[in-house]
Order: C-alpha cells, then sequence, then structure tokens
C-alpha cells in the first residue's frame, strides 16, 4: 500500500510533505525545517491520517508546529502535537471553531 505522504528532500534542513490522494484544490505543503536548537513545522495537512509518525526529530529537541491559517488542509493534524501556534488575529477561532468552521476561514 503507498503511503499517504509524498516526501520531498529541499535541501539538508528542509522537506516538503503532501497529501497525493487529497484533491489539488484542498492540498497544502507541509514544510519541515531542521533547526539547531529547535525544528518548524509549517502547517500540517488534512489530519486524514497521523502525520506526528512521519515527523523525524531527534528525541528532545523541540518542534513547534505552525498553521498559516485556519483551513482544514493547514490544521488537520494540528491536534497531534503539543507546541503548536497559529495567526494571534485567528486565536479565538482556533478554539472555538467546530469541525465545518475550516471550510470557510
Amino acid at each position: 500500500m503507498p503511503s499517504w505522504f509524498s516526501r520531498s528532500v529541499v535541501d539538508g534542513k528542509t522537506t516538503m510533505l503532501t497529501e497525493p490522494f487529497v484533491h489539488a484544490y484542498v492540498r497544502a505543503n507541509i514544510w519541515h525545517l531542521r533547526g539547531r536548537d529547535a525544528d518548524l513545522l509549517v502547517d500540517t495537512g488534512m489530519g486524514i491520517c497521523p502525520l506526528a509518525p512521519q515527523i523525524e526529530t531527534p528525541q528532545g529537541k523541540p518542534l513547534l508546529v505552525v498553521a498559516t491559517h485556519i483551513h482544514l488542509d493547514h490544521v488537520g493534524s494540528l491536534h497531534e502535537f503539543p507546541l503548536r501556534a497559529g495567526p494571534r488575529m485567528s486565536a479565538a477561532r482556533f478554539e472555538t471553531m467546530d469541525e465545518a468552521a475550516t471550510y470557510a476561514y
């Protein structure tokens, strides 16, 4: 069975993941940037399959996960990560939105 995620190594510190089985209209790029003291994951895809097991970060190294905005293709797996952030102007929506809200924001 093929993997849900596709992985492209951009350079030694940057990897892009996508969900090739998701329609292109709602498919976001997921970026893993490896830093010296912490790693950064930008956007989390649709959340159809678990993303966290796909992210290789050394044990004990912090991983900050940032959603660029609230659309469903950017926040689907956000809940899988303990250290997460998003735009300040969207904070109230992150706290109160129901499952269907990500289609509209």
